[in-house]
């Protein structure tokens, strides 16, 4: 959450971009026997030409996240990043990490931030049975996306952003609370220029319980924290030195027992594994991937680490043992409905998880608003098989915009996904970040009007059941519909992006994205700066 600073959001640019594109240029061998179907939804239109219809799937249902203020009881949140499930399957936990700040409507203070009604929120779930029961919301001041159960399913963490923290949650018998002051993490700053705070963002913990991980995002390093002793251990800087690229942006961590931690570096491309069977963390090793990681999970065997690689719209399969990796899985689409001959990028994978037997991933694709249900090869999925066998991108499911986590029950029937966006609606006082641009408008009333559009934009929350055969056959084949997939080039379309090329200086299009050349051509990490 952004208040007393400034914390970057690991996303790649050319997410909704390259996409749009696609809708334009003739795709090239696309087959879509079902995209006309005339029983698909058309769905709501939202601003990047595209369609989302979250309520799709057989059984589903699709909400919006009240905290339920007691002074403001219509307020619903936004920017929903993460989802956890507690070791026994029975409680759901839904992280928001954005602008859920609202402002004062009338008196001497108008316009001013509201304390009581801006920060993150924690929403509790119960799933014992299926169906999502809302037994408590949580409020915390501020979050970067990290959230992890313990191993006892009492107590639980959150990563406290520009905050520099780590919040922690204990079960008193009847309900959460936060245990104790949050734990400081020690950064006086960002490695950065400009007004950007440090950023706690991913978190993990050790398999015997005692230790948390937590990447810095802003400070290109991991902190070792002592959970019973609520203090940092170490902290390790994941950079090599000397100018050499490789550890910059740790976005996710994943612990494999209590030895090993792997760190996705979003820009240098690589998975850092480190060593942490002591208390002074070391590198081990660093793994090149195509693509640039976020999100990243084990298998139940913690044979397999699985990494959501933004830029290169795929997952990466990694032996966790040779730190090999063993496949590339294409996340957008199955070739029936979208061959993509061309390579166009923008689904933007960003959150993985995997199913309970290890035989399937679901992958949130943040760019093209929807889930990938890949089946996994024998090798990909940790077991005994042929070396050539490839895994398989079964299907899709639509989601809302731009879907942040998927989780999957214990029993591995539902599918509990959040996303971060929706259609902010009008703006009658025609406010922006700042002033109104009526003639009589002030900057106090338009910040009153609390019609910032990071404040108009809403999350939603997608409980499924998972989908199988015809179901998901159909569900693909909306999401293709969604996504324009089937669209054809014609003359004006030519002419059009011939134009936009034209302006932005290109001569053809282009699969890669400014951000993700940012390694090679060495951009200043100020350049980088975005608010959240």
């Amino acid at each position: 959450m952004l208040r007393n600073g400034r914390t970057r959001r690991p996303q790649v640019v050319v997410s909704t971009l390259a996409l749009a594109i696609s809708s334009f240029i003739s795709m090239g061998g696309v087959v879509s026997a079902r995209a006309d179907d005339p029983v698909l939804e058309r769905g709501t239109f939202i601003p990047t030409g595209l369609h989302i219809t979250p309520s799709a799937a057989p059984g589903s249902s699709f909400q919006r996240l009240n905290p339920g203020l007691s002074f403001d009881p219509s307020f619903t949140v936004g920017q929903a990043v993460t989802t956890a499930i507690s070791p026994e399957g029975h409680t759901l936990l839904i992280l928001t990490s954005g602008y859920n700040s609202q402002n004062i409507t009338a008196g001497p203070n108008l316009g001013n931030s509201n304390a009581d009604e801006s920060n993150e929120y924690i929403f509790v779930f119960d799933i014992s049975g299926g169906k999502p029961l809302e037994t408590q919301v949580l409020q915390v001041p501020s979050a970067f996306d990290g959230l992890a159960f313990n191993a006892t399913g009492k107590e639980f963490y959150v990563s406290g952003g520009p905050d520099d923290n780590v919040h922690f949650y204990d079960w008193n018998g009847s309900s959460w609370a936060e245990s104790g002051a949050p734990v400081k993490l020690g950064h006086p700053a960002a490695l950065a220029l400009g007004n950007i705070t440090p950023g706690a963002m991913g978190l993990a913990l050790t398999a015997d319980g005692k230790r948390l991980v937590v990447a810095n995002y802003e400070n290109d390093s991991i902190s070792l924290v002592d959970i019973a002793g609520r203090k940092v251990l170490a902290e390790l800087d994941l950079r090599p030195g000397n100018g050499v690229p490789g550890g910059e942006y740790p976005v996710w961590v994943a612990i494999q027992g209590s030895s090993t931690a792997f760190v996705s570096s979003a820009r240098d491309r690589e998975i850092v594994v480190v060593d942490i069977s002591t208390n002074s963390p070391a590198i081990a090793e660093r793994i090149r991937l195509k693509g640039q990681p976020t999100r990243i999970a084990l298998n139940p065997k913690e044979t397999r680490l699985y990494v959501t690689e933004s830029s290169s719209d795929s997952v990466a399969v990694i032996n966790t043992k040779t730190h090999q990796v063993i496949e590339e899985i294409g996340t957008t689409a199955p070739k029936s409905v979208f061959a993509n001959n061309s390579g166009f990028k923008g689904s933007s994978p960003n959150s993985v998880a995997g199913s309970p037997d290890g035989g399937y991933l679901y992958v949130t694709n943040g760019g093209a608003n929807s889930v990938a249900v890949i089946h996994l090869a024998a090798q990909s999925a940790g077991s005994n098989g042929p070396s050539g066998a490839k895994s398989e991108l079964r299907g899709l499911v639509p989601t809302g915009w731009y879907p942040n986590s998927v989780s999957v029950s214990a029993d591995g029937s539902m599918l509990y996904v959040v996303n971060g966006k929706s259609n902010a609606g009008p703006n009658p006082q025609n406010c922006r970040d700042a002033a109104s641009l009526l003639p009589s408008g002030t900057e106090a009333g338009c910040a009153a009007s609390n019609s910032y559009a990071w404040q108009l934009t809403k999350a939603g929350f997608l409980t499924l059941p998972v989908p199988h055969g015809d179901a998901l056959e159909e569900l693909t084949a909306q999401v293709a519909q969604n996504n324009n997939y089937s669209a054809q080039q014609n003359g004006a379309d030519v002419g059009i992006m011939g134009f936009l090329h034209e302006k932005i200086g290109q001569t053809a299009p282009t699969t890669r994205s400014w951000a993700t050349s940012a390694k090679a051509t060495a951009i200043p990490r100020s350049w980088y700066t975005r608010s959240r």
